[in-house]
């Protein structure tokens, strides 16, 4: 079987997948996509804030580090 062929027969499973879950249980699902998007956008947060920190500091015109951490939600 060709890698392309394997690709979408596994790209039709998985949209399978996702249209039987839905229909099997819409809250279910989309308590997971909520739970995902929030996970994606916590990590997009963080990478500007982090990004942004870390460029403030090159130029050494920024203050010191912060040592406080958030957990993840």
């Amino acid at each position: 079987m060709k890698t392309g062929t394997l690709k979408k027969v596994l790209l039709w499973l998985i949209i399978a997948f996702v249209i039987v879950s839905i229909w099997q249980s819409p809250e279910g699902a989309a308590g997971v996509a909520g739970n995902f998007l929030g996970s994606v956008g916590n990590f997009f947060s963080a990478v500007i804030d982090r990004s942004a920190r870390f460029i403030r500091n090159l130029g050494g015109g920024g203050s010191s580090p912060s040592t406080t951490t958030s957990s993840p939600a």
